[in-house]
């Protein structure tokens, strides 16, 4: 039993421990899990914690971003509506934005007054720096400071230009007076003008408002005012010490040089009878060649007829260690003159005192040869510094801006223009005086000579004969083209060829240099294509220049038909045709060549084309020849307003007087309401017309003014007739009054 209860109890033993064993098993493995599921829950935690910051720092990131961009876009959004608003508010005070502009242009008066003009400016000016420098105090303070600027300066508007002041003026008042006024400082301005003069009165406001002007410059530009005028004062005074300090330098070399200097220097600076001791040179005698001077005097009439020849051997010296002959001579100016008595003598020649060569007799020198010896002699030493510097300065004075006008003529000028004033009205009386030729009768085309056919006339078979030959050189070189018409002009005949059809014209092109080869041609000109027709054309130069007679011209049908009362004909083209020039149309022609080159022919062919077309009444005729032989013949001529003008200061006045006829033309022309000579003319023969005084105004004829040599004219009386032909030249066409210039 003992044996079975032991078993019993240690049975039961065996089970308690292994219960103890399975809960502690139990245990442990709850507080493994528990301890798993515990590390878990905490590191989801923390990963979720910090994903929700990381979001939370992304979000703030993306909305500082779209705030920055949003505030971008509205500043400048906000800045391109302030420009456009400034922009009307300009556009409103010009009245050019309709009802609504006049409507802010009054507000704009009535608080700024004349100072409207610009606000829009400076408000747009003002809100670029301050939008730029937004995080800028310094530029911040100064736009408010500009602001204020703005103010005072409507209230020294007001002061100025407004009646300040004025008790029974209400200053709300001041805004509708300056919106229909424009002027003055506004309503702004005159709240703060009237404000001060109740206090200060006039002249304390005025010291105020400039003040603070002053000050708000002064803010603004970061300039010192004072500092500016020390600095000035202080430039002034060290320029004045410059030149106190090189005077007294100067007077000390002065000085200097007088204790220096050998005594025998010093003697040629006294005073001696037929000498002058004025040293100031110009600077156009210094520093010339030796064999300039000799050029200048009359050599032969001195030298080999009047003077006796000294033998050089019967000079001697007085002193053996010196040689004052050659004594070096101050040579800063010297002017002779040979008033003195001069002695030479072939036996007993001495020096004076002083060194220098005394002779004992007379020289005889003529008159002309006292004359040319008493000319200024020229310097063989450079000139002094003070010399040269003023020279400089002086020459300076009269190279800086020539062309300036005087505002102070000289007297020459102003007898130059008295001179031409009386030129001018003789010139009138002259015109006034002559009659005019009734029932006038043109001259016959047969006062001309005929044109002959001349040497150098081409047959008709000549040119069939090249026409073919030109085909037959062409075909050689592969290009079929046939000769469809024959110009012949006066020194180039035209061939016109047709080519066959797929032919470049580049290949005729290139065989120039062949076709010129088989020609036996001095040269050729490839005109392809013609301009308006379907053919190439090859100019050939003739054997030798056909002369055109000016009979020829005239009869040509084409120029008879010309309605132009001054057209001429220049010559004959290519074709044979006759090339006709207007005057009218130009409206002036500069006839410019060289010598021989014909000028003064053509100019003749102008002047007789006119003659045989153009009666008095039509065209007047003002000639001027410096020359006074080319244009003569035409004395007499009805159609003259002067007899040929040769004198330059007569031909002066006479373009002073056309200057004048113009001026009257377009005083007519204005008094009846027309633009031009011809619309004039027309007027004036459909109906009868009075001008501003009530005369009866009547046909007015074309004016030519023929001015031959003008280069020559111009070096006589330069500037009364250059500002007479530019004065013509910009204004006289519509007039009815036209140039023809000749000059080399």
């Amino acid at each position: 039993m003992a044996t079975q209860r032991a078993g019993n109890s240690s049975n039961a033993r065996n089970n308690r421990t292994s219960k103890n064993n399975t809960t502690s098993r139990g245990n442990s493995s709850r507080s493994n899990t528990a301890s798993r599921s515990n590390n878990g829950t905490r590191s989801n935690g923390t990963r979720s914690k910090n994903s929700s910051r990381n979001n939370a720092h992304r979000r703030k990131k993306t909305t500082k971003a779209q705030r920055v961009r949003r505030k971008a876009i509205f500043n400048e959004s906000a800045t391109i509506i302030s420009v456009a608003i400034a922009l009307l508010i300009f556009l409103s005070n010009f009245g050019l934005c309709g009802k609504f502009g006049s409507v802010v242009s009054d507000y704009m008066f009535g608080f700024f007054g004349l100072l409207a003009y610009i606000f829009p400016i400076f408000f747009v000016i003002s809100l670029g720096f301050a939008t730029a420098n937004r995080n800028d105090r310094t530029v911040v303070n100064k736009v408010t400071v500009a602001y204020v600027l703005f103010v005072f300066c409507c209230a020294a508007f007001h002061l100025l230009f407004m009646d300040a002041g004025n008790k029974a003026i209400k200053t709300s008042k001041y805004f509708e007076i300056c919106a229909n006024d424009k002027s003055g400082g506004g309503v702004l301005g005159a709240a703060i003008t009237e404000s001060l003069l109740k206090v200060f009165a006039i002249s304390g406001t005025c010291i105020i408002e400039v003040a603070i002007i002053i000050v708000c410059i002064v803010i603004i530009s970061e300039k010192s005012i004072i500092n500016g005028v020390k600095r000035g004062g202080s430039h002034m005074a060290r320029k004045a010490m410059e030149l106190r300090n090189y005077d007294e330098d100067e007077i000390d070399l002065d000085e200097y040089l007088k204790e220096t200097k050998p005594a025998r220097f010093l003697k040629k600076r006294q005073k001696r009878r037929g000498v002058s001791m004025d040293t100031k040179i110009g600077q156009d005698k210094t520093n010339l060649d030796i064999h300039e001077i000799d050029g200048n005097l009359d050599t032969p009439e001195v030298f080999a007829d009047n003077i006796k020849i000294v033998d050089s051997g019967d000079l001697r010296r007085t002193s053996e260690d010196e040689n004052p002959a050659f004594a070096p001579a101050d040579f800063t100016k010297v002017r002779e003159s040979m008033n003195g008595e001069h002695k030479d003598s072939t036996k007993e020649n001495s020096y004076d005192e002083e060194g220098l060569f005394k002779p004992k007799e007379k020289i005889e020198v003529s008159k002309k040869a006292k004359e040319v010896m008493s000319r200024p002699a020229y310097a063989t030493t450079q000139p002094s510094v003070q010399a040269m510097a003023s020279n400089e300065e002086k020459t300076a004075k009269e190279v800086v801006n020539p062309d300036m006008t005087e505002v102070n003529p000289s007297p020459e000028t102003k007898k130059e223009k008295i001179n031409t004033a009386l030129e001018t009205n003789k010139v009138t009386s002259e015109i006034s005086k002559k009659k005019e030729v009734k029932n006038y009768v043109l001259p016959p085309i047969s006062l001309l000579k005929s044109g002959s056919s001349g040497k150098h006339k081409a047959s008709k078979d000549e040119l069939v004969e090249t026409a073919k030959k030109l085909e037959l050189v062409l075909e050689q070189f592969g290009v079929n083209a046939k000769v469809t018409d024959i110009s012949r002009g006066p020194s180039v005949t035209r061939y016109e060829l047709q080519p066959e059809f797929g032919t470049k014209v580049s290949k005729i092109t290139s065989l120039s240099d062949d076709i010129k080869l088989n020609l036996a041609a001095e040269d050729i000109r490839i005109e392809a294509p013609i301009p308006g027709k379907a053919a190439v054309g090859i100019e050939i130069p003739n054997s030798g220049r056909d002369m055109v007679s000016l009979r020829e011209l005239l009869e040509d049908e084409k120029f008879k038909n010309t309605q132009s009362k001054i057209a001429f004909p220049a010559g004959l083209d290519i074709a044979g045709e006759v090339i006709i020039g207007d005057i009218a149309k130009m409206p002036h022609l500069l006839v410019a060549g060289t010598t021989g080159s014909g000028k003064s022919v053509f100019t003749n062919s102008i002047i007789m084309s006119v003659l045989f077309r153009a009666k008095p009444d039509e065209v007047k005729l003002l000639i001027v020849d410096p020359k006074v032989v080319e244009f003569g013949v035409y004395n007499g001529i009805p159609h003259l307003l002067l007899p040929v003008v040769t004198d330059p200061k007569k031909a002066a006045g006479a373009l002073s007087w056309a200057v004048g006829e113009m001026t009257k033309r377009y005083k007519k022309f204005a008094s009846i309401g027309v633009k031009d000579l011809s619309s004039f003319n027309q007027r004036v023969t459909s109906e009868e017309l009075t001008d501003d005084e009530g005369n009866t105004l009547e046909k007015m004829p074309q004016i030519l003014i023929v001015i031959d040599e003008l280069a020559d004219l111009m070096m006589a009386a330069a500037k009364e007739v250059e500002e007479s032909i530019c004065r013509l030249a910009q204004l006289a066409r519509a007039a009815g009054i036209h140039l023809v210039i000749a000059t080399q």
